[in-house]
């Protein structure tokens, strides 16, 4: 199960960056959409997630691609996945056409921060519901508050399955089990950045599955 999980993350994982090659001002979100596509077909899997926001639209929180162009300081967001061997994979990564101006870089450090924090904590034996306020406590401590009733899921044969983790959930992280640690912060008017990770439980703590960078992109 964890082989073809991470097989189908590799696949995701080169097919985002092939498509991050080609974003640059006036590139769409259809072109962005169509790489990604194009890539994960050529590598062998099947396209499960193909959703991209640009500028306004990225803090929609499902962007169907759209003929929607990107300008300069435009966030982009990005959620993809495909499936392989009937396991799906599932990543979201944030990038800038240019520099990111203040808001977005001070908003950025808030959301990887948070996600840094949970990770740490990542053991067998943890309550989801610790992850979530984890999550909400750090958010909090750069004056951000936390919008989304979870904060990340399972991953498997489907791509969002329980356990969910989320403010009361009273489950415990088990060794083996593959979850999807995946903050967002979505501001209609403005824009959204988001990171999404796939982390592996192991004895003592916790295995990143995706390896791309999990910095903001600048495109």
């Amino acid at each position: 199960e964890v082989e073809r999980i991470l097989r189908a993350t590799e696949i995701t994982e080169k097919s985002m960056e092939d498509a991050l090659e080609i974003a640059r001002s006036e590139i769409s979100e259809l072109d962005l959409a169509g790489m990604f596509t194009y890539s994960v077909i050529y590598d062998g899997g099947q396209v499960s997630q193909n959703l991209i926001g640009i500028g306004e639209r990225s803090a929609y929180p499902n962007p169907v691609p759209s003929i929607n162009q990107a300008k300069r300081r435009d966030l982009l967001r990005l959620t993809l996945g495909c499936t392989w061997g009937h396991y799906h994979s599932n990543i979201s990564r944030t990038g800038v056409i240019g520099r990111p101006l203040g808001k977005a870089q001070r908003l950025w450090e808030a959301v990887q921060g948070a996600q840094d924090s949970v990770l740490d904590i990542i053991k067998p034996g943890v309550r989801l519901s610790e992850l979530h306020a984890e999550a909400e406590k750090e958010l909090a401590k750069a004056e951000v508050k936390m919008r989304t009733p979870s904060i990340g899921h399972g991953l498997g044969v489907e791509c969002n399955e329980r356990p969910w983790i989320e403010r009361g959930g009273e489950a415990e992280l088990l060794e083996g089990m593959v979850v999807n640690v995946d903050i967002p912060i979505l501001e209609l008017g403005w824009g959204g950045l988001q990171i999404e990770d796939t982390i592996l439980v192991t004895g003592d703590g916790c295995e990143l599955l995706t390896k791309t960078d999990r910095g903001l992109y600048l495109l």
